[in-house]
């Protein structure tokens, strides 16, 4: 019987196993994969109406547009009805994702399928293909007829 002389654990290519803590952060956020054709499937036409505040001579001058985007309205955590003190009710929260055509900022008023809504956070993802807006129905308005 010949003797074996190569170990059993030998490996032709041998490559050090670098540790997710030892990278970079800028090397861990660069090789994070482009997520847009999966979340891309995920979307349907929405049209949006974006109310925009623009500043002109001091006084705010609201813009309104529509927009014709790809995207999914998702609610962001089921809710239990809550009434506060003084009989207000807790805001209803969505998350919006888009593609990158649709550009909104905090306290920016929009409204899909007839709900107005605030947008109150912004996550730009768009080197990955989307956005994801945070926005609350929007209440503002609904004593003005009383």
């Amino acid at each position: 019987m010949i003797p074996l002389t190569i170990p059993p654990t030998f490996c032709l290519n041998p490559t050090p196993i670098q540790s997710a803590g030892e990278r970079l952060v800028v090397d861990q956020i660069g090789s994070m994969p482009n997520q847009a054709s999966v979340i891309k499937g995920w979307f349907r036409p929405l049209i949006i109406g974006h109310t925009a505040n623009k500043f002109v001579n001091g006084e705010a001058q609201p813009t309104i547009t529509t927009v014709n985007v790809s995207g999914h309205l998702q609610p962001s955590e089921p809710e239990k009805l809550e009434i506060q003190l003084y009989g207000d009710r807790s805001w209803k929260y969505f998350y919006l994702y888009v593609d990158c055509s649709l550009v909104m900022e905090n306290d920016d008023n929009c409204a899909i399928a007839g709900t107005p809504y605030v947008v109150i956070g912004k996550k730009d993802w768009s080197a990955n293909g989307f956005i994801r807006y945070r926005l609350h129905e929007d209440f503002s308005d609904a004593h003005a007829s009383n």
